[in-house]
């Protein structure tokens, strides 16, 4: 008789098979708590950076002066180079502020005033700069302005900040004429307009009324344009804000370079106006001077009036 076959007997586990599980396990647990640990701090950073309001684009949807935005502001040095806005150089010690490239909407938000509050104090900072690094909210702002709101020493500090409508003033419109501007190619930034622009347009010098106006472009260095220019000059040029006051400058001359200051105001100053804080300016600078006409829509100006307000027109040229 044949002898049945066995089984052949099952190998035993080692002992260091056990222990891999046992590691497998260790490691897992150890996974899913720091993949808690992240979800909880994301969550207590959220807490600490709250938006109330996204930082949408200035120019497809300005905000209203009740638009309140909260985020963390750091503070830099503006240092003596034009800015994304192209006033430059600017005062070591001025009340700026500089916004997320939403908010700073390909330059829409140039020259405009922000409200600025936080643990020490509220000021009012002029939007003269970019900043692609900030997020949620963030902003940079200058030293001199910070340190209203919060201590240095802390170097950031969670602020609220919203649009200041129909600021103070610093003078009458000056308008500036790109250094590389042509009969065949115009570029003209407006200065001193308090409220963020919704639409500059030019007409020859003399045109009547009714005349048909060329609108130009807002290009991101606070510049608009006439892609294929406006002629010769003189012009008019009429500068409309986003809450509806537009003025007309009349007697701008195509001169690459030079500021020229006008004596229109951009809107009527009332006590709602007033600042929390005075942001100095420049030194004044010898340039052209143009006559300038008021719209009904802002109020009249006078030379007088003009004369009452440091000038601004210590900013460098742009060199688009």
């Amino acid at each position: 008789m044949h002898e049945s076959p066995r089984r052949p007997a099952r190998p035993v586990r080692p002992v260091r098979t056990l222990w891999v599980w046992v590691a497998i396990g260790v490691v897992a647990v150890a996974v899913i708590g720091i993949s808690a640990l992240r979800f909880v701090t994301a969550a207590c950073a959220a807490d600490l950076m709250p938006v109330l309001q996204p930082a949408a684009s200035w120019q497809s949807a300005p905000p209203s002066a009740s638009t309140v935005t909260q985020g963390r502001a750091f503070f830099y040095n503006p240092s003596t180079g034009p800015g994304s806005c192209s006033l430059g150089p600017l005062p070591a010690d001025g009340l700026y502020v500089s916004l997320a490239t939403p908010q700073y909407a390909a330059g829409s938000a140039c020259g405009s005033y922000l409200n600025v509050s936080g643990p020490a104090g509220t000021v009012r900072a002029e939007v003269v700069d970019s900043c692609p690094g900030c997020t949620n909210g963030g902003i940079d702002m200058s030293e001199a302005a910070f340190s209203r709101v919060a201590s240095p020493a802390a170097g950031t500090a969670l602020v609220s900040y919203q649009l200041a409508r129909d600021p103070q003033l610093t003078g009458p419109l000056e308008l500036r004429v790109a250094q590389s501007a042509t009969t065949a190619w115009l570029a003209i930034q407006v200065i001193n307009h308090g409220n963020p622009l919704s639409s500059v347009d030019v007409a020859p010098s003399g045109s009547p009324a009714g005349t048909r106006w060329q609108p130009l472009t807002l290009s991101p260095d606070d510049y608009w344009v006439a892609a294929t220019g406006a002629g010769a000059g003189p012009f008019m040029v009429r500068v409309t804000d986003i809450f509806g006051h537009q003025v007309v400058a009349d007697g701008i001359k195509l001169l690459p370079g030079a500021v020229q200051h006008t004596t229109v105001l951009m809107y009527a100053q009332s006590p709602s106006s007033q600042q929390p804080s005075t942001p100095p300016t420049s030194t004044p600078a010898s340039t052209p001077s143009a006559a300038g006409t008021q719209s009904a829509v802002g109020g009249a100006a006078s030379a007088a009036a003009h004369a009452a307000y440091p000038s601004r027109s210590g900013a460098a040229g742009s060199n688009c």
